[in-house]
């Protein structure tokens, strides 16, 4: 997992934190109408985008150089992507605070 940034350009996230057992460890709200409308994920965290407000939109700045092998990581806890699993998760991230365990 590589240090990644992003800026909201439209509408707002959640942003949380992960460790690597999928506990929340942090969850903020990022985007106009908060403190902050940028996040910097640190690196080797696992993290998520949750889109708060409809039509919402970041920008996102990884390392480099891009490698599509690895531009997208999931943590064994995660479903895999594009799975039935996928819907009943995000539903638990929505809801999830820190502390909770999302697995």
């Amino acid at each position: 997992m590589k240090w990644e940034f992003a800026v909201v350009i439209l509408g707002r996230f959640d942003v949380m934190l992960f460790d690597d057992a999928g506990f929340v460890t942090e969850r903020r709200s990022v985007g106009p109408g908060t403190d902050t409308v940028g996040f910097e994920i640190p690196l080797n965290v696992w993290h998520s985008w949750i889109p708060i407000a409809d039509h919402s939109v970041f920008f996102e700045v990884k390392q480099g150089p891009y490698d599509a092998q690895t531009a997208a990581e999931f943590a064994a806890w995660s479903p895999a992507e594009g799975t039935s699993a996928v819907g009943e998760f995000y539903e638990r991230l929505r809801n999830a605070e820190v502390g909770a365990h999302v697995d």
